[in-house]
């Protein structure tokens, strides 16, 4: 049986192998003694999922009035059983779809179109969350995007009493700080 303290020095040192290999392939090494490890062996990083994402605002949201999203999803590959689920967070509510949309069958290129009605409840800047996930070769992948939508005026940054300039031009900014005794 082996101790627990020794399969942490293995799981450690898996990782380190695998880490490695990512920086710098040519030093690779083997997993250790007794552990089959995929990281000893060629490793690429994580691929994304074949699918685009894109979208597109044609009016400026304003709180109360229902707003337009068009969501543009782009296969890079056959997709096949797609699905599109959309949320929302605080500021936003989700008026249509209500439901996950079902994709067609999409070919290499292909896009399909979804048009998506949101209720800005107030000012702010907020994120529709777009999750697309279909059967590419086989395999299911998903690819999910944030579509920013800012309600309402830019809120202006206001200029710091705490900013000075250094010699150099820099620009240095004081943080405040308490101090105590114990």
């Amino acid at each position: 049986m082996m101790s627990t303290l020794k399969l942490f020095r293995a799981v450690v040192a898996i990782h380190a192998v695998a880490t490695l290999a990512l920086i710098a392939p040519e030093t690779a090494v083997a997993a250790p003694d007794g552990f089959k490890s995929s990281a000893a062996a060629a490793i690429t990083p994580k691929p994304l999922a074949p699918i685009a994402i894109s979208h597109r605002i044609d009016a400026e949201p304003r709180v109360g009035q229902p707003l337009e999203i068009v969501v543009i999803v782009t296969a890079k590959a056959h997709l096949q059983n797609g699905v599109a689920k959309l949320s929302t967070g605080d500021g936003l509510q989700l008026v249509a779809p209500l439901a996950d949309v079902w994709l067609p069958n999409l070919t290499d290129d292909a896009s399909f179109e979804i048009p998506i009605t949101v209720l800005p409840l107030i000012d702010g800047r907020f994120f529709v969350s777009v999750s697309v996930g279909g059967d590419v070769g086989g395999r299911f992948q998903v690819r999910s995007v944030g579509v920013p939508v800012r309600v309402g005026p830019e809120r202006p940054v206001a200029p710091s009493a705490n900013v000075k300039t250094d010699s150099n031009g820099q620009r240095l900014h004081s943080l405040p700080a308490q101090e105590s005794v114990r």
